[in-house]
């Protein structure tokens, strides 16, 4: 067999397999449509897989966002392995667009999210995210998914965790790290792409090495309120950037896996990682993180005493 032949064997081999995914996901998409109703609170509702899904748009969407979630909840699992402790089943509402997702938060006495993109709340007797279709028109395909899978990693740890004072550095690392992953490529596909770009990685470009970027120390010891200051969004944007920077470290790197274990042991245990880790170790994976972000930025930039 030449060259040319193999590439063409090849070709037809993967167009193959492309069209039997997309034959497979059709038909579950057609069978969770079967599944929808219109429910008294005025939403297409359909319970599949762990989720609860409501949505005001139609049930072609709703079988849609269904067969999504079911998908972004296998690639989570992939990391956090621990079965779930939350009783309480996660619903995700998704509204037909902005003005009817802040009506509705409003109604809600849920002001804070009225004016963000989307936003999880959790509780004993609650696992509820919102959010809304961005782009004109009611096409799932379209509409942007970015709030989907940060909100949606808050709440699978939440989820998988039984509660919600998780550290909130540990918790947006998380969901930071998800904003960029691709449910629809493999794990490892996702794995290699991540070594090799993040969402927020300008901000460590231009910050790193400088005194606007904070050490792990400093991360780890954030609460709510040191997290958000008032009036100071560079101050959020930064912490962020880095926290999706360490998490990625974590979860794709092999020197990171190392620490992960340890620190996911900590935060699944209610401790705090200063508890759990020693100064020696917490300066070891500072180290190893820092190395991780010079091998990303390459030998372009010269970084002093980092």
């Amino acid at each position: 067999m030449n060259a040319r032949t193999l590439i063409a064997l090849t070709l037809c081999l993967l167009s193959a397999e492309r069209s039997w995914c997309a034959t497979a996901e059709n038909k579950e998409i057609a069978h969770v449509k079967a599944r929808v109703k219109k429910t008294t609170d005025g939403f297409y509702t359909v319970e599949y897989a762990v989720y609860t899904v409501k949505t005001d748009i139609d049930p072609q969407f709703t079988a849609e966002t269904a067969v999504y979630l079911r998908k972004f909840q296998a690639a989570f699992r992939s990391f956090f392995k621990p079965e779930p402790k939350l009783k309480v089943r996660p619903t995700v509402y998704i509204f037909k667009d902005r003005a009817t997702y802040r009506k509705e938060m409003k109604a809600r006495g849920l002001k804070r999210l009225a004016s963000a993109s989307g936003g999880y709340r959790g509780g004993k007797k609650r696992s509820q995210l919102f959010c809304y279709h961005n782009k004109p028109g009611t096409s799932f395909a379209r509409m942007s998914k970015d709030t989907v899978r940060h909100e949606g990693a808050h709440q699978l740890l939440s989820y998988i965790l039984g509660r919600h004072d998780i550290p909130i550095w540990f918790t947006e690392g998380v969901a930071t790290f998800f904003e960029g992953w691709d449910v629809e490529k493999p794990r490892n596909w996702n794995i290699k792409r991540l070594k090799k770009t993040q969402t927020r990685f300008g901000a460590i470009k231009q910050t790193f090495g400088t005194d606007a970027f904070k050490d792990l120390t400093y991360l780890v010891g954030l609460n709510r309120d040191s997290w958000w200051p008032k009036n100071n969004a560079p101050i959020v944007m930064q912490h962020y950037a880095e926290v999706q920077s360490f998490m990625t470290f974590l979860l794709v790197s092999p020197r990171g896996r190392e620490f992960f274990s340890r620190i996911f042991r900590a935060v699944a245990g209610g401790k705090d990682v200063p508890e759990m880790l020693t100064p020696k170790a917490i300066s070891g994976a500072q180290g190893a993180w820092y190395k991780d972000i010079r091998d990303r930025i390459g030998p372009r930039k010269t970084v002093k005493g980092k």
